[in-house]
């Protein structure tokens, strides 16, 4: 009925899927995708260090993406509700250098601000960098904010645009909040208080904490004919779906990758507030 990893922590089965990878655990068989199934399963029952058992299992065989959900678990504050970055770091380096974009972004964010190493913004932004160039849209973001002010790389406001409008179409809340602000100022792009609205509301959409303090500025200074148009824009907005084959967008992972969006990097504020 229960795999028991320790004493006291028992994972029951409960769909068949799981019972199969029960067996397969029995037999030895296993490989790493399995373990991440279990692991994601142990995430969403709150069985947080049977989750880290499957991980480490997983990464054993050398798969990058255990050593990267691994370093989110370590980083969430899940375990007795410590966060051990210093670890972590070490996990998300040997991903990031097997070449998985989300470990590249994560790491790039303990360099950018020094949690669990030494803080380094060439670091951070050579790995940045690499998220970037895998079309990573959240590293597109994260890169744009550097060239915007400048931090680790010279300042760059033309790059900074191109990389927040990558982000953005691809449904970034980051790259959208920026770009949103960056047309309401006129900076980089035309002045446009609809386009404003639109990259700005869908960022809010998505729970973005800067565009939900942007909107209802810029919503005061539109007139009506102006947030109608702005409205019809965001209506007929779809995400460009390029794809990009990471396993967080495998449903079998789910509680995963939402765990690792849940402990995402924050950030600075995006470029310039509205109104300030």
């Amino acid at each position: 009925e229960a795999l028991l990893l320790e004493e006291g922590t028992p994972m029951v089965f409960r769909p068949v899927s799981l019972i199969v990878v029960g067996f397969l655990l029995v037999l030895g068989s296993a490989c790493a995708t399995d373990y991440l199934f279990l692991a994601s399963k142990s995430v969403e029952e709150k069985q947080y260090q049977n989750a880290v058992e499957f991980l480490k299992e997983g990464a054993s065989k050398g798969d990058e993406r255990c050593d990267y959900y691994l370093a989110v678990l370590m980083l969430s504050g899940k375990l007795d509700g410590e966060r051990d970055p210093g670890a972590a770091s070490e996990l998300l380096h040997r991903a990031a250098t097997a070449g998985h974009p989300d470990a590249q972004l994560k790491l790039g964010q303990l360099y950018d601000v020094g949690d669990g190493v030494d803080r380094d913004l060439a670091k951070a932004v050579e790995w940045y960098i690499k998220a970037a160039k895998a079309g990573l849209p959240a590293g597109q973001a994260q890169l744009g904010v550097l060239y915007e002010a400048g931090r680790g790389v010279e300042q760059d406001t033309a790059s900074a645009i191109k990389l927040y409008r990558k982000a953005a179409k691809r449904g970034d809340p980051m790259g959208q909040a920026a770009l949103g602000a960056a047309y309401y100022h006129g900076v980089g792009v035309p002045k446009s208080i609809v386009d404003g609205y639109k990259w700005t509301k869908l960022a809010s959409r998505q729970g973005n904490p800067m565009a939900r303090s942007n909107l209802p500025v810029i919503v005061s200074e539109m007139t009506p004919t102006e947030l109608k148009a702005a409205r019809f824009k965001v209506s007929k907005f779809t995400v460009d779906t390029k794809t990009r084959k990471r396993d967080r967008t495998d449903p079998q992972f789910r509680e995963l990758a939402n765990l690792a969006r849940r402990s995402s990097f924050s950030g600075r504020s995006l470029g310039r507030t509205p109104g300030r």
